[in-house]
Formats: C-alpha cells, structure tokens, sequence
C-alpha cells in the first residue's frame, strides 16, 4: 500500500504539473486587452511620409487621458500637426472642445452627437510569438492579416498591456510599412481630478461655438479613438 500511494501522488503531482502548463500556455494566448481608464503618451507614426521634409509632419505625439467609464477624453498635441493644441471630449454632455495655446490663444466647442467606442482590438489576432522583443523589452507579438492588410499588436510581456501595434499594407507585390501607434508611460486607472476639464482660465460660455467638430483622433489605430 505505501509504494502504491507513492506512485499515486507522483501522478498526482504531474498531473498538477501538467495543468498549470497549460493553463499558463492559455493565458499567454489570451488576446490582449487595452485599458478602460488611463494616461498615456500616444505616438502616431507614418512610415509614407518623408521624415526630412518639413511638411506634413510624419509624427504626432499627444498627452493622453483616456476614461470610458466616464465617458470622458482629452488630448494635448505636444508634436506634429495641432501642436499646442488640446482636445476635450465629454461624451456625457455631448461637447467637444478645441483649446489652443500660444499668442492667439482661444477656445471653441462643437456639439458632439457620437459616442465614444469602448477600446477593443481585433478578436482575430492571433500569437505568432510568445517570446518577442518591442523595442528592447520582452514582448508578445500577435497578428491578423489579409491578403491585402496585415496588423500586428506587440503586448508588453511584464505588464501585459500592449504597447504598439503596426499597420501594413500590399503594394502589388509584398506588404510594406504604413503606421505604428504607440503607447507609452502608461498609468492605468481613472485619470487625477480635473485632468480632462477645460483649462483655466476657460469656460464653457467663454468658448466659441463651432459648428461641425473635429474629426476622430486614432490613438491606436481604429482600436483606441477619441
């Protein structure tokens, strides 16, 4: 009986051995999720545009405070085209507003009749590899492709957030670079108090109507927009 039971906690114990395998398999093969709520530096980049040439800029960089749960967003231009600039979405009172700094300072605000689209990336995305590396730090590199298009979504591998993902897209005769979003300082949870109202000394009667808005601003593509 003793080398019997012997023999039965050992399978036991590869049993359990073999489990957590697997189970540490699945959810490194869990597609990756971007936060609800969050502050972020967001980075667009072009890979068609001409980085020597003055203009139009291949870059944008925006100071970023992302709250779904609020229903709330806002973005300060720190590079690129709208430098200077801040957008202020409220989405729960159905304004928008444009803030501009500088010499001619001034604020004007557009009714917003959209809604604001809960961040979600591609459920078709699929890990290519498990071990990668982004830009020097352990990654997970997931994929989804077409015949015509191909996004891959690199998943920071200690935080599990992902942190870039890049577009590519068929020319005739192979798939050549088009954008890479980035998201970088990435602080999860509801952003400070105060951190996506208008800045002083503005207010909402203080802005000038606007009629038409602003266009979406993609911070991770189609997948995080604003």
């Amino acid at each position: 009986m003793p080398a019997r039971g012997r023999a039965g906690s050992s399978a036991a114990v590869a049993a359990l051995a073999a489990a957590l395998l697997l189970l540490a398999a699945g959810a490194r093969r869990v597609v990756p999720r971007l936060p609800l709520q969050f502050v972020a530096t967001a980075t667009a980049e072009s890979h068609l545009v001409d980085k020597a040439a003055e203009y139009p800029p291949w870059r944008t960089v925006y100071d970023l405070a992302f709250d779904f749960e609020a229903k709330r967003v806002a973005a300060t231009v720190l590079e690129g085209f709208d430098a200077g600039s801040t957008f202020i979405r409220h989405y729960d009172r159905r304004w928008e507003y444009r803030v501009t700094s500088g010499e001619f300072s001034d604020c004007r605000r557009a009714f917003l009749s959209e809604d604001l689209p809960e961040p979600e990336l591609p459920s078709s995305l699929e890990l290519v590899n498990g071990d990668g590396e982004w830009e020097g730090r352990p990654a997970r590199e997931w994929r989804t492709e077409s015949d015509h298009a191909r996004v891959t979504v690199w998943q920071d591998a200690a935080s599990g957030l992902p942190v870039a993902v890049t577009d590519e897209g068929f020319n005739g005769t192979a798939m050549v670079p088009l954008m890479t979003h980035r998201l970088e300082s990435v602080t999860v949870g509801a952003p400070p108090p105060g951190r996506m109202d208008l800045p002083p000394p503005w207010r909402h009667a203080d802005c000038e109507p606007y009629a038409g808005g602003w266009p979406w601003i993609h911070f991770f593509d189609v997948y995080l927009m604003g």
